[in-house]
């Protein structure tokens, strides 16, 4: 059985830790105060205290994911926290911990320990070694799925105050009459979601984020609605445990979402995307101030189903008798990686082949194509000699700069550009 002590090992390895003092994950956060207001459905939901209307103390800690407190808020590689804690009447607590991103990439103790030992950095280098973490993809496909919902939220975002935070789990709510339905929590931003922009993010200090907060909070309230999605059907108590299986087939609906009398932002209580599943409102909270201690974008996602993606389109160019380059057109993930493949196989098949791989056009790859970027890079790249370069703009060229797969494979703006890289 994988202990608890091993996963916490490990994560001081992956941050450069143990740093003295902090968290092994997420060491670097802010503390405010507020107050949480159920709706009146939350009762009709659960008979937790704190679900029943009256207003409740809360202390909220908003982070980064990172252990090493010293990381920068600009990160590509991190997500955010909110954890908050309720302070209840006769001294008693209750916690919900949530974070951006949106599913959780692997299903078992065991596998986030073997994923944090493949992304531990290089002790001469500092950077993570791809072909352990691209290893670990290939022989992961829950994985793949998940990062193709992971990678998009990794842009750094405007403010604490500008995400949406998830809970990971499903959790039972039982009402007074004994009846449990299962869900899972997503605290959304009053204020609209936002991300920076990358000319924002290289002009940002390394700790914008605490003073953003202070700033924002300086002269308003940071409010927050409190949903939870629910199973249509957790009669047999296995809904928490099939969920990942089920998740494509599973039906959800919309109980009884209304306004909260005290809410000002009715446009908040919309779906912002109707592929988004309904979620029931259970409540507003608000951070009126920031406390006196300190510590240390999201987005409307969906998996890409076959029948409604844009499927690839390949255009294979002959530069010169070594060098071809191969133009990707449409969507890349897990259905359609193969042909990209056998179509970039052709392509290398000769004793000195030198490959330009053209994402320029390409709207969407996932963490499959990162795999096959990466033993690419392997194949045909070495110290002295480049014989293998990418180009890559919008979606694609974020997840490779998210992943940092630039740092270890040239990428172009220009086809041109990187023709002339392999050539030369």
């Amino acid at each position: 059985m994988t202990g608890a002590e091993e996963i916490v090992d490990a994560l001081e390895g992956v941050s450069g830790g143990p740093h003295r003092g902090f968290r092994a994950a997420h060491a670097r956060g802010v503390f405010c105060r507020g107050t949480f207001t159920a709706t009146p459905e939350a009762r009709e939901l659960s008979r937790a205290e704190h679900l029943q209307g009256e207003p409740v103390s809360a202390a909220v800690r908003f982070s980064n994911g990172s252990g090493d407190p010293g990381a920068p808020d600009t990160d590509r590689r991190d997500g955010r926290g909110m954890a908050t804690k309720f302070q209840l009447r006769h001294g008693g607590e209750t916690d919900i911990v949530a974070i951006t991103i949106p599913v959780f990439f692997v299903r078992t103790a065991r596998d986030f320990l073997d994923f944090l030992h493949a992304r531990k950095p290089d002790p001469e280098t500092g950077e993570m070694d791809m072909e352990k973490v691209g290893a670990f993809i290939a022989a992961h496909p829950e994985t793949q799925a998940a990062l193709q919902l992971i990678l998009p939220t990794f842009v750094p975002p405007a403010s604490y105050a500008t995400c949406a935070y998830n809970s990971l789990h499903a959790f039972g709510f039982t009402n007074a009459a004994g009846e449990t339905r299962f869900g899972r929590y997503r605290w959304e931003p009053e204020a609209e979601e936002q991300v920076l922009s990358d000319e924002e993010i290289a002009a940002s200090p390394p700790n914008y984020l605490a003073q953003e907060l202070a700033d924002r909070l300086s002269t308003s309230p940071v409010g927050f609605i409190l949903r939870v999605t629910l199973a249509e059907d957790s009669r047999a108590g296995t809904v928490a445990a099939d969920r990942a299986r089920r998740r494509g087939r599973e039906r959800r609906r919309d109980r009884g979402l209304r306004p909260h009398p005290g809410d000002r932002r009715d446009r908040m209580l919309r779906r912002r995307d109707p592929r988004d599943p309904p979620a029931r409102v259970l409540g507003v909270g608000r951070a009126p101030r920031r406390s006196g201690h300190r510590g240390s974008h999201a987005l409307a996602l969906r998996t890409v189903q076959a029948s409604d993606s844009n499927p690839p389109e390949f255009t294979r160019d002959l530069i010169d008798a070594g060098t071809v380059a191969i133009r990707v057109e449409g969507e890349v993930d897990l259905s359609s990686v193969d042909a990209l493949s056998a179509e970039v196989e052709r392509a290398i098949d000769g004793e000195s082949p030198q490959l330009v791989l053209d994402l320029g056009r390409c709207d969407f790859v996932d963490s499959s194509v990162l795999a096959l970027l990466v033993d690419l890079r392997k194949r045909l790249n070495s110290a002295a000699r480049a014989r293998f370069a990418v180009v890559a703009d919008g979606q694609p060229l974020q997840v490779i700069k998210t992943t940092q797969l630039d740092r270890e494979i040239p990428v172009f703006s220009t086809a041109s550009d990187a023709v002339a890289a392999v050539s030369g």
